[in-house]
């Protein structure tokens, strides 16, 4: 198989913003977005935050019809609180922003040039963020890790090969993963924190790993790879990067990103069908059972990442030439709550939350 013979737009999604655009299957242009249809899904039905409304499709699907980006500002949530880490481009370049998730209160947290930086990921002690930095080198850009702490100071964690991102630390705060192309073509690798010792734990040479993260418990390694028909799928491994399974293989579509629900019992993934453009946020237990599609209809919804057992951050947009917002998404017997938290004429990516 050609290395990185892949559109590599589906599994960074924008987790290089600065860098990567997708065109693949209809014209990657065009704001016409066909809604999802499929027999074998099971989505629920959608209750939009206001001023918004839900409808259902021909087909008895659900419908999201998003809040306009530049109606609503977040004031805050005290009842959840905590704080809110994500990429933004407001000022032209992507940064790493923090929202004050009780107060609304911004601060970004690094100002570098261009291309950026992205992929934030908290310390578990709510220190530091590592994150995605881009480097204009030698006129070729390349893509770091590093972290910053919330009074700006900023440490290179990860340097070596053209591409690495998508950090991730290990629960205990002791590890980090993150993705590399150093090898020729993508792979998951573990560090220590600092960066040291960083050691090729997915080692599939010819195919594509990436965006790993841990399970809460820090027993398994969730990540996705296009091994087998080029589509990502989603698997698992331990931390010493054996017992590589497949957890989630429905024909016809492609997984790329994947987050454990702080009990370790579900995870949140993103979906889409193959050559469409439509993208989707499901739900399966931990094992990869019990599949269930909860947004669908027009739109693109990623970058899923837990509050609680029922409430989940997401970045979403109606169309493809509408801005990304980040969304507080919350599980309700009657349906989806969608409530924006960003606004405005920028995207804003990569939410990541911690208390």
């Amino acid at each position: 198989m050609p290395k990185l013979a892949i559109p590599l737009c589906w599994f960074f999604g924008l987790m290089a913003p600065v860098i990567v655009s997708c065109q693949s299957g209809r014209d990657a242009q065009s704001s016409t977005l066909s809604p999802l249809a499929t027999t074998e899904l099971r989505p629920v039905r959608v209750v939009t935050a206001t001023p918004s409304s839900s409808s259902m499709d021909s087909g008895g699907r659900s419908t999201m019809i998003l809040p306009p980006s530049n109606t609503m500002a977040f004031t805050g949530r005290p009842d959840i609180g905590g704080q809110l880490a994500l990429a933004t481009n407001e000022g032209g370049v992507f940064q790493i922003m923090v929202i004050d998730f009780a107060t609304g209160q911004r601060k970004r947290l690094t100002q570098s040039p261009e291309p950026g930086d992205a992929e934030p990921f908290w310390s578990p002690d709510g220190r530091r963020v590592a994150f995605t930095a881009g480097k204009l080198l030698g006129g070729e850009y390349r893509y770091h890790i590093e972290s910053v702490d919330l009074d700006f100071k900023r440490q290179v964690l990860v340097t070596e090969g053209a591409y690495n991102g998508a950090p991730a630390y290990s629960p205990d705060g002791n590890k980090l993963v993150f993705h590399t192309n150093r090898d020729g073509d993508f792979e998951v690798y573990l560090a220590n924190a600092d960066g040291s010792d960083q050691v090729n734990l997915s080692n599939n040479p010819g195919f594509n790993d990436a965006s790993a993260v841990w399970s809460p418990d820090g027993k398994l390694i969730l990540f996705a790879s296009d091994r087998g028909d080029g589509n990502f799928r989603l698997y698992t491994m331990k931390p010493d990067g054996t017992e590589q399974r497949l957890l989630v293989n429905l024909s016809g579509y492609a997984y790329d990103q994947g987050r454990f629900s702080p009990s370790g019992n579900r995870i949140a993934i993103t979906v889409r069908q193959v050559a469409e453009l439509e993208i989707h946020i499901a739900l399966v237990n931990a094992d990869g059972s019990n599949y269930q599609q909860i947004t669908s209809g027009l739109g693109q919804f990623r970058d899923p990442f837990w509050i609680d057992e029922d409430t989940l951050l997401v970045s979403a947009r109606p169309s493809l030439e509408a801005n990304w917002q980040i969304y507080l998404l919350e599980l309700g017997q009657s349906g989806i709550l969608l409530t924006p938290i960003t606004s405005g004429q920028a995207d804003h990516r990569n939410p990541v939350w911690i208390k």
